[in-house]
């Protein structure tokens, strides 16, 4: 049998001050449809406690309501005062759970954004006196424990990554029978020598010379075009993860990348489960690795799936408030920065719109120590990378139609000069106001923010090839998930996200 209480007492651990004695649970499908569908008033010390729900719509209500947004760890995120019948509040990506209060609640008690709640059973034993006192004490405790686990469970998430690739790859070797798996590893496996070895990964000819040793073919790898790959990324975890691969040697160290390449789209599908609550599980773990594009992204050697893992990564890591880490995250993802200029601009946006300071301060640091290692070890880095970029040829101005952004397009189609610039701006610059009003919006969920981040990003950027087209995949899951609760709402003012 279940051992959840038929009702709860919920405190602010901080002020003890008590929110509600006899907090009805609906953790069900059936119990929040029903919600308080036929009640005429709550009385006072009632309420109802939705999970998993992010948004409530008063729709058939015949009295006001407050209702309090929570995330996983019962802290308020959200609270609406007196929410009219008829109305319907906004969607909170970061809630987990609501409760629903009678109207006055919050503003008798003063109960505010970031204050976290204690949740008791309401028939055991009453505490007396003591109730706010251990109520805190549970809460600094709970505070306390969570980043150690949370540590320990990334470390074994880790472990548990390298030690399958380790498996994998022996089995990829012996099954993959192409000479030439994941050519594109070949550019971010010369640039990674040339760093392990003291020299500049922009160094043109020594690149050149690395990649004709290991069998580079003009014809059947460089498509025609390319004598070599050139590097163009800035320094970023893509340079990190390429210089560990280099004691393996390129043709154990090239399979690595594709078998870690197409784990971490799995993970990416996994880590979704939990953004993505009001979606079936299954969905993102199935659509992520089998989008054919997705696919085309690793057999080709492309970075598509660790920027995937990036995004989604900073993404989590803002969801459960790791904002430090999540910044300094976020200035080490820059792999792409045509591609990411958007999305870090919104979220940074988005994070000092709500005063989450320690996303940006993680930002600044991450990036200044990025610089700081990347100039001890190449001084000058950022003129060489200039200047690599601007003594070769880029694929997509030579062959636009190859391309997938709004510039590529109207070059397709043989615009030039004012003309395409003027057609190019008609649509970027407005997506970029869209982007930024999006951003300073707090009714706005992150998930919001980062879906028309990325769709923009190709509106935006100069040059984006179709292997990079599983990053708007994101916007579609937000989409499909953040669908309008209209299309779903029964006559109850609670339907929102559904139990996993």
């Amino acid at each position: 049998m279940s051992n959840t209480p038929l009702s709860y007492r919920v405190l602010d651990s901080s002020s003890g001050a008590l929110l509600a004695s006899r907090l009805r649970p609906a953790h069900t499908h059936w119990s929040r449809l029903r919600g308080l569908l036929g009640t005429r008033a709550l009385a006072p010390g009632d309420g109802l406690w939705l999970k998993p729900c992010r948004q409530v719509h008063m729709f058939g209500m015949r009295y006001p309501i407050d209702v309090v947004f929570l995330d996983d760890e019962l802290r308020v995120v959200k609270t609406v005062a007196a929410l009219q019948p008829g109305k319907m509040s906004p969607h909170v990506g970061e809630a987990r759970s609501v409760l629903e209060l009678p109207a006055g609640t919050l503003a008798a008690l003063g109960v505010a954004d970031g204050a976290r709640l204690v949740m008791e059973d309401a028939d055991a034993p009453p505490v007396g006196q003591s109730a706010s006192t251990e109520a805190r004490a549970d809460a600094a405790a709970g505070s306390a424990t969570q980043g150690p686990r949370r540590g320990v469970r990334f470390l074994t998430a880790i472990v548990a990554f390298v030690v399958l690739t380790a498996l994998l790859v022996p089995l990829a070797r012996a099954t993959i029978t192409w000479s030439q798996p994941s050519p594109g590893f070949i550019c971010y496996w010369s640039a990674a020598k040339l760093l392990a070895s003291g020299r500049s990964p922009y160094d043109l000819e020594g690149l050149k010379a690395i990649q004709t040793e290991l069998g580079w073919d003009k014809v059947a790898e460089g498509l025609g075009f390319f004598d070599y790959l050139p590097n163009y990324y800035p320094p970023s975890l893509l340079s990190a993860v390429t210089v560990l691969l280099v004691p393996l040697g390129f043709t154990t160290a090239r399979i690595t990348w594709l078998v870690a390449s197409a784990e971490l789209l799995f993970v990416v599908g996994c880590m979704l489960r939990s953004l993505l609550p009001s979606m079936a599980g299954k969905v993102p773990m199935l659509l992520i690795p089998v989008f054919c594009l997705s696919i085309v992204s690793v057999l080709v050697g492309q970075v598509t799936a660790l920027m995937l893992f990036a995004i989604v990564a900073v993404w989590k890591l803002l969801d459960e408030r790791w904002d430090r880490t999540a910044g300094w995250l976020l200035a080490w993802a820059v792999i792409k920065p045509s591609l990411m200029a958007v999305l870090v601009f919104a979220i940074l946006l988005w994070s000092g719109r709500r005063g989450r300071w320690r996303v940006v301060q993680g930002f600044v640091g991450g990036v200044v120590a990025l610089f700081t290692v990347s100039t001890w070890l190449v001084p000058g880095w950022p003129l060489q990378l200039l200047t690599a970029m601007s003594t070769t040829s880029f694929v997509t101005a030579t062959f636009p139609s190859i391309g997938t952004t709004w510039l590529l397009v109207l070059s397709t189609l043989g615009l030039e000069g004012w003309t395409l610039w003027s057609l190019y701006a008609l649509l970027a610059l407005p997506f970029l106001v869209a982007v930024a009003r999006l951003a300073l919006d707090v009714d706005r969920s992150l998930n919001d923010v980062i879906a028309l981040s990325l769709l923009a990003a190709f509106l935006v950027s100069p040059p984006a090839r179709p292997y990079d087209q599983p990053l708007l995949l994101l916007t579609l899951l937000v989409l499909v998930a953040q669908r309008p609760s209209y299309l779903h709402a029964g006559p109850h003012p609670s339907v929102s996200n559904r139990a996993r």
